[in-house]
């Protein structure tokens, strides 16, 4: 585990290395040109305080995310958008809504998403561990069954789109939404 999220950067370095832009397709056509800004990496010591400080223990697979870069902002656009990282600090400094569990990190957001570590499934050693708060209340929440380095990796193949809700659009009700 954790060797797929340093793939993962890599492929996205890759891409980028002549050019900062890359052009991408999303759902029903749609083109844009995207940008990542990719923070420099996080020490080992401010990972070990964050941990402390919050009395918390991080999966090893965003251990390596932040190792490598210390936050991010990634599939940014001229609309704003895309997925922002928090770093060690902001992760730290964070003023979590109060009715989010005491054992949640939130670790980025995009709108109105926030990306959450469930702690307790981490030291659990429960290796699905990642959720999605999708609104502002606690029964918006989404089990996304998977780790950092597995959503990750499939959120940049899905080029930024939201893929956990892909399963929830079939050919019964996919047409009902453009109306």
């Amino acid at each position: 585990m954790a060797e797929l999220i340093h793939l993962t950067l890599n492929g996205i370095k890759e891409r980028l290395k002549s050019i900062n832009s890359i052009q991408i397709q999303r759902e029903q056509g749609f083109t844009l040109p995207i940008t990542f800004d990719l923070n420099v990496p996080a020490s080992e010591k401010d990972i070990v305080e964050l941990e402390s400080s919050l009395n918390i223990t991080l999966p090893i697979d965003y251990k390596r995310f932040l190792e490598e870069h210390d936050g991010a902002h990634i599939f940014k656009n001229i609309y704003g958008g895309g997925f922002q990282f928090y770093s060690v600090n902001e992760i730290q400094t964070l003023k979590k809504p109060t009715y989010l569990k005491s054992n949640w990190i939130v670790i980025g957001y995009s709108e109105t998403m926030y990306l959450i570590i469930d702690n307790s499934r981490v030291r659990e050693g429960n290796p699905n561990y990642l959720l999605l708060l999708d609104g502002i209340f606690p029964e918006d929440i989404i089990d996304l069954k998977s780790n950092f380095e597995i959503w990750f990796d499939r959120y940049i193949v899905a080029q930024g789109s939201y893929f956990w809700n892909w399963y929830n659009v079939d050919a019964s009700n996919y047409y009902k939404k453009e109306k």
